[in-house]
């Protein structure tokens, strides 16, 4: 009940609200101002005078415009009344389920359910996924981490019930390496109303996307260094920092790359909803466009913020070439010394591939 009325409080101002605030001004002055003036001059038949005032035949008209405020007042308060209810009930019905990822900063002290406003109409349920136990030893238990990840499905279902679908929304956020954030997004892309939310590294809080597009797009693919009969390529997405050559050459130094780029990459800066909608639908456009090429293995960097690599991997189809993310670590004889392949068939898990091991294949 306080999250309906609070969002009644903060929403933007509605006719009704005018119009009941204008019926209040006309009682007030009906019931508790009057005034009576006249003025006089002098003409050739005599002295005239005009009187103006409430009081007199002018009652009559007050009571009628006192009466009318008071039954617009009433409708209006019925029709808030009606609505209170009404999404009272919605508030009840409703579910969000918050999935908090957590493997690589604590942020017990801010959760992500803590931020989550109260524009989301629906109960609140937690979902929190921890795997920083896996991933903080040396070596990190990346499979392990991945095991415990693809148990999210099931979580979330069991904390919406019996609710359906159109009543449910998935607020998700994480601080996790790229690919498991990437899987975790295939894992929440059945259904639902889909939020990502972001970590603010400065004020280090959670803030959802609601930041204004800036027009800044991805620069056109270079296929141009693909050949024919070319089924694996290096897709390097440069979104918070610009991927460099040298780090690719020392892992990849065979397979041919292309780009998707932003002219102006920058860290935290990427708190538009609508602008990583447009980079997704790119995105999406570039791996149509290498799979019309023949392409059959994406090798998949991706530079970009916590928010959009789970969007891009709740976008990503299993009917689209196979993707390997990798895992960048520069301080490793291979740059890119791990990454995670995602699921091809339903019900299938993601594996944890050595780069070192993949490279040896025969």
């Amino acid at each position: 009940m306080i999250e309906v009325l609070v969002a009644y409080y903060t929403r933007t101002r509605r006719p009704v609200y005018l119009v009941m605030g204008m019926c209040v001004s006309l009682l007030a002055m009906v019931l508790g101002f009057s005034f009576d003036a006249s003025w006089r001059w002098q003409t050739e038949a005599g002295v005239e005078e005009l009187k103006v005032g409430t009081s007199g035949g002018a009652g009559v008209v007050g009571d009628v415009v006192g009466w009318a405020a008071v039954v617009i007042f009433v409708i209006c308060a019925g029709i808030i009344i009606f609505e209170l209810v009404r999404d009272f009930r919605a508030a009840n019905r409703k579910r969000v389920i918050c999935v908090e990822l957590r493997g690589l900063v604590d942020t017990t002290a801010t959760p992500l359910k803590n931020a989550i406003p109260p524009k989301y109409i629906g109960r609140r349920e937690d979902c929190l996924v921890n795997v920083r136990d896996y991933l903080t030893g040396t070596p990190p238990n990346v499979q392990a981490a991945i095991s415990t990840l693809s148990l999210i499905p099931e979580q979330v279902r069991l904390r919406c019930g019996d609710t359906i679908q159109a009543d449910v929304t998935v607020v998700a956020g994480g601080i996790l390496q790229v690919p498991l954030l990437f899987y975790a997004g295939m894992l929440l892309n059945d259904g639902g109303s889909k939020e990502f939310f972001d970590w603010e590294r400065t004020r280090h809080a959670w803030h959802e996307l609601a930041g204004i597009d800036d027009d800044d797009r991805f620069e056109a693919l270079n296929t141009d260094v693909l050949v024919e009969g070319t089924e694996e390529v290096v897709l390097a997405v440069s979104v918070s920092y610009r991927i460099r050559e040298a780090h690719l050459k020392n892992t990849f130094d065979t397979t041919p790359v292309v780009r998707l780029q932003l002219p102006n990459s920058a860290l935290n800066d990427l708190w538009s909803k609508e602008k990583q909608v447009a980079l997704l639908d790119q995105f999406l456009k570039a791996i149509s466009k290498l799979s019309d090429r023949g392409i059959k293995r994406i090798h998949l960097v991706l530079a970009a913020p916590a928010s959009l690599s789970l969007r891009i991997g709740s976008a990503y189809d299993r009917n689209m070439p196979e993707v390997l993310v990798y895992q960048f670590e520069p301080q490793q004889p291979l740059c890119y010394p791990w990454s995670v392949a995602m699921p091809r068939a339903e019900g299938a898990q993601a594996q944890f591939v050595s780069t070192q091991q993949l490279v040896h294949q025969p």
